[in-house]
Formats: C-alpha cells, structure tokens, sequence
C-alpha cells in the first residue's frame, strides 16, 4: 500500500516528502544562525573570562589546554549523549538507537541555539517520530514521562549534594536550608506522582485544584477558564502509567546514568586542569552542575548560554585559590564545549540525515497494524520487552 495513501485532512498528515505538514521550517538556517550569533556570544564570554583577573592581583586567564584534554572531554561529550538515548527508548516502545539518536541530537542543535528553541524543537522531536509511524499520544506520553523523570533525578542529586557539601565542608548558613527544602520538594513531588499514577479520584481531585488555582490567572489573561482540568490530569495519569508500567526501575536507572555522565564531564575538566578533591569536592561539583540547571530553567538563554558559564563559575570558583582560577573557568569552558557546542554540528547532521533518508518513515497503520485507532487517548500499556520513550533534556 503506498504511504501517500493515508490521507486525511488534518495539518499533520504527510506532505509529498512523506514528512508532517505542520513540522517547523527552516531548521537548519535556524541552527546555523543561531550558532553563529551565540558563537559570537561565546566568544565575547571567553574574553570575559580573561579579563576577570581586574579582581585579583595575579591575573586570569585561561589556563592552557592540550589536545588530550579536549579529545577526552568530548568523547565524555559523546557518551553523555548516548546516555540520553535509552530513557527515551524505554518509554517509547520500538524506538530504535539510531531514531533516538537523531531526534534527541537535532532537538538538542535547535535548543541550544536559536531563541524559544525549546518550542521548536519540541515541534521538531514530533514531526520526526510522527515521520516514523508513532502516534500523537505515545509520543506525549513518552514526552511527559521522560520530563518529570529527568527532573526528579536532576534535583535529587542536586538535593544530596547539597545536604553532603553542608555535611562536609564550611558553607553559608543557606545551604543547609536549601538542600532541606529541596528534598522536602522532592519526597513530596514523588510522594504525589506515584498517588496520582495509582488512585484515579486523587488525580481528578488534584485536577480540580489545579483549575481552581488558574482560574485568577486565565481571568487576567483574558482567557477561558480550564473547566476539565481534572479530566486533563486524569488522561496524563493514564498516558504516564501507561507508558511506564513495570519499567520505573529500568528508567530511573537510566536516568541516573543520564545525569551522572553529565556532572561527571565537568568533574574529569576540573581534574585534568589540576584541581583536587581537596580544593573542589565531587558534592560540590553536583552543586554547581545541579545549579546551573535550575539557573538555566529560571533564565533561559538558548543551551543556557551566559548563565550556564556564570551559574558554575560562582559556585566552584570561591573554594579555589586566586592562582588556580584560570584552571576553573577552563574547565568550565571545556565543559560547556562538551555540552553546548558539540551537539550543534552533530544534531544539524542528524537532522539533514532525516530529511535526506526517507527509508525509516512509515505510516502508523505500518507500525502498528490496519487495526490501529489514530484517536486513542491513551497509548497501549508497556510490556516488559524492548524499550521506547521521548526526549531527555540536555545536560
């Protein structure tokens, strides 16, 4: 049956390419001029950094960096990549390696370049798995799951290596309380997930509480009110449970390998620029890697860019002395060319990859049999097979 056979009349529906009518445009111009802006942008930061020592007497500047260094630092930024990959595998089911591959890495490009990119590129990340024959509300489901799990585990690193870094070293007296409120945050986000995935009238409740809670804002922003929020939370409750059924454990172990990989870049950039565990601990480092997200997710530039490099210069630079704070700031710009720059040219060849390959793109009828209904609400129940999920958030 030809492929150009399942036609409807909704935007989303193949064009002659065999792609999403409704995908973004323009991507790879995006990509390219937003690298080219911020590159400037990252230049400009460069030439700050060398220019700090205007507070201190002996002067900052970048510390040298060999060629080992950075070849090492971006096989990291490799393998941090990959580590991205399998999360989104397991809850997306039948999501090959190299599918996750390409739409986590182009999404990625389009992230960290290009203002707001984060819509676009969540736009991206659907027109590429609709391209592949899956549907609308697995692929929400494997979105949302892969959210909430990637921040719990984020957050809850971030939360152990605050109460450690109190626990071990001296700190300012908000520290403690920080780690404190944020575990609390934690243990209670967990504590209402996991009543919302099991007992269907809590998610309704939880629902109607949320809608009475916006109905003040939507009134001020001149918008209708939401009057089936609960029947909204309730239809996320099963796409969630749905998605994750008997995996939790696979996927938060994944996860975390996820997160590890990512503030494990930045520790092994600080060790080769020669600073110990004595001057910069490893909990520290969890600090500033886990405050740079949340700094990030309050400012968001494109990849951070700006308050990424400030956020960890903040926090690991005053536990270091004065001469050995060139070697901070390059660790944290090898860092950042691990985690920023190198996923621009490779997701900008992922994503011309896709639109060049048309052998990987099928109708969801293929994927899924003749029977499937294209206006199900809620995806098929994971099975204890093989994996399939949505997209990780960067490091």
């Amino acid at each position: 049956m030809s492929r150009t056979s399942h036609r409807h009349d909704d935007p989303g529906d193949p064009d002659d390419e065999g792609l999403p009518g409704d995908r973004p445009r323009g991507i790879l111009r995006r990509i390219i001029g937003g690298a080219f802006s911020y590159g400037v942008v990252a230049i400009v930061l460069v030439s700050m950094f060398r220019k700090l020592s205007d507070a201190s007497d002996a002067g900052v500047e970048l510390a040298p960096v060999t060629a080992i260094e950075v070849l090492v630092i971006l096989v990291l930024g490799l393998i941090n990549m990959c580590t991205n990959l399998p999360p989104i595998m397991l809850t997306l089911d039948g999501l090959r390696f190299r599918e996750a591959f390409v739409t986590n890495t182009a999404s990625a490009a389009l992230s960290n370049t290009v203002p707001e990119g984060g819509a676009v590129a969540t736009g991206l990340n659907f027109a590429m798995l609709r391209s592949w024959g899956f549907t609308l509300d697995r692929i929400t489901s494997s979105f949302l799951t892969t959210g909430i799990w990637t921040n719990l585990c984020r957050y809850g690193l971030l939360a152990l290596g605050l109460a450690v870094l109190a626990a071990t070293e001296p700190v300012a007296s908000f520290v403690p309380i920080a780690g404190g409120v944020l575990s609390v945050v934690i243990v209670a986000a967990v504590v209402l997930l996991v009543l919302a995935l099991r007992r269907e009238a809590f998610a309704r409740r939880i629902g109607a509480i949320i809608g009475g809670l916006l109905r003040p804002v939507m009134r001020i922003l001149r918008k209708p009110p939401v009057d089936d929020m609960d029947e909204r939370v309730d239809a996320f409750r099963g796409l969630v449970s749905a998605t994750v059924g008997s995996r939790w454990r696979a996927l938060t172990g994944a996860m975390m390998l996820s997160q590890f990989t990512a503030f494990l870049i930045l520790g092994v950039a600080l060790r080769m620029q020669g600073i110990d565990q004595a001057t910069i601990s490893w909990s520290r480092i969890i600090v500033a890697w886990g405050s740079m997200s949340l700094a990030s997710l309050i400012v968001p530039t494109p990849g951070g860019l700006g308050v990424a490099e400030a956020t960890l210069t903040a926090v690991l630079g005053p536990s270091v002395p004065a001469d050995q704070l060139p070697n901070v700031v390059t660790a944290v710009l090898l860092f950042r060319a691990a985690t920023w720059l190198l996923p621009i040219p490779i997701g900008s060849m992922s994503y011309l990859f896709w639109r060049k390959t048309d052998r990987w793109r099928r109708p969801p009828e293929e994927r899924y049999g003749p029977d499937l209904d294209l206006h199900s609400a809620a995806p098929t129940p994971a099975t204890g097979g093989s994996s399939g999920a949505l997209s990780v958030g960067g490091s």
